[in-house]
């Protein structure tokens, strides 16, 4: 009996639609973008200082030719969405592709690899992570990821292992669900993209901006940064929101994980989304609410929400 057969017969879904799984599919709001200037200063200041903690795959031919995919895949949107920077053409017979803002021209042909994800992070704010189903032990494994925006994890001390043997939870994976939707993804095999949305709280000292502790956290910890009894108020306390995007591609079968991350004071949300973020807060498990930190921020961001929406 195949590991796959195995794992049908004696662990069977327990989810029947997407929705089960916590996702949506996504509207028709642009999936990749580029325009948020801070975000791009801040991926190009910790690419430059941790470039292989940013960047790392399994070399070989599967995590190849995933890696050239989904690069033609996000070369065809950038063309596709923003014609007035990017253009393809062509050079002695080779394919390329002009950014007319910088003027580097990039090769939209082979050997893909390391380099092809290190054109990718310097083009667009998103992160990716490559995901491919093992044929022998039919578990899926992180085959490369280019991530400046980690959310509490290390990407070296991940690739090359399957979501299913992971040591330590990666938080925003949501990790107990991870391998259902890699599942759905891999079994409906559609073109659609699904969304989702994990949040955090972290604090960020307005005074003293660093876009590396703002955004490249690879410790938990490391969402509160500074000096604990001063940190834990509303002006420095802020929601960090991860929307996930996952999407198969068609030829090599890969599954990408696309993550954009915001990040924003608790004064700057919307009163609605503060509602939600609550809701949201409140309903974590206990052993997700400890690694979040909730009992060192909880009171002071829900009683701060309840009072400007008025739900004291």
């Amino acid at each position: 009996m195949t590991a796959e057969a195995f794992n049908r017969e004696y662990f069977p879904k327990r989810y029947d639609n997407y929705r089960d799984l916590g996702l949506e599919k996504l509207d028709r709001q642009p999936r990749l973008t580029y325009d948020d200037e801070e975000q791009m200063i801040a991926r190009e200041h910790i690419f430059e200082d941790f470039r292989e903690a940013c960047i790392q795959w399994r070399p070989g031919k599967e995590a190849e030719d995933a890696c050239g995919e989904l690069w033609m895949e996000v070369a065809r949107y950038l063309c596709t969405q923003y014609p007035q920077r990017f253009r393809e053409r062509k050079e002695k017979g080779t394919r390329k592709l002009l950014d007319h803002d910088t003027g580097e021209i990039y090769p939209l042909e082979g050997p893909f690899g390391w380099l092809t994800l290190d054109t990718i992070t310097r083009l667009v704010r998103e992160d990716f992570c490559i995901f491919k189903k093992s044929p022998f032990s039919a578990q899926h494994t992180l085959l490369a990821g280019a991530v400046c925006f980690p959310s509490g994890w290390r990407l070296r001390s991940r690739v090359g292992l399957s979501v299913d043997s992971q040591q330590e939870a990666v938080l925003s994976w949501e990790s107990e669900l991870l391998p259902e939707i890699l599942a759905y993804m891999d079994e409906n095999g559609d073109s659609d993209t699904y969304e989702r949305n994990v949040t955090f709280v972290q604090t960020v000292r307005q005074e003293e901006p660093d876009f590396t502790k703002k955004y490249f956290i690879q410790e938990c910890k490391d969402f509160f940064s500074g000096n604990v009894g001063t940190l834990f108020q509303p002006k420095t306390l802020h929601g960090r929101f991860e929307r996930q995007m996952f999407t198969k591609l068609s030829k090599t079968g890969a599954i990408v994980l696309t993550t954009r991350v915001q990040v924003h004071p608790l004064a700057e949300i919307e009163e609605a989304d503060l509602v939600a973020f609550a809701e949201d807060v409140r309903s974590w498990p206990a052993h997700v609410a400890r690694l979040k930190g909730r009992d060192l921020w909880g009171s002071v961001v829900l009683n701060y929400i309840d009072e400007v929406t008025g739900r004291v």
